[in-house]
C-alpha cells in the first residue's frame, strides 16, 4: 500500500466534498419533489372533500326549495324550475 502524495489526499479530500455536496443537493431535491407530491394529494383530497360538502349543501338547498314549492301547491314542472333539480328528482320527492 502506497502513500498518497499531499496533491492526491488533497484532490481525495475535494472530491469527496463535492460527492457530499452533490448527494445533499439531490436529497433536498427529492425531499422537495417528495413534499411537493404529498401536498398535492393532500390538497386533492381536501378539495373532494370541500366539493362534496358544498354539493351536499347545495342538494339539501335545492331539495328544501322543492319541497317548499311543492307544500305551496306548485306544479313539478313549477317546482323542478325553482330549485334547479331535474322534474324527475322533483317527482320522486312528491311522491315518496
Amino acid at each position: 500500500v502506497r502513500e498518497l502524495s499531499a496533491d492526491e489526499r488533497m484532490r481525495a479530500y475535494a472530491e469527496a466534498r463535492e460527492k457530499a455536496r452533490r448527494d445533499e443537493v439531490a436529497s433536498l431535491a427529492y425531499a422537495k419533489t417528495e413534499g411537493i407530491e404529498i401536498g398535492k394529494a393532500e390538497g386533492k383530497t381536501e378539495g373532494i372533500e370541500i366539493g362534496e360538502k358544498r354539493g351536499e349543501r347545495r342538494g339539501i338547498e335545492q331539495t328544501m326549495k322543492a319541497a317548499h314549492a311543492l307544500r305551496e301547491g306548485k306544479s313539478i314542472e313549477e317546482a323542478s324550475r325553482i330549485s334547479g333539480l331535474d322534474i324527475e328528482t322533483v317527482r320522486a320527492l312528491a311522491n315518496g
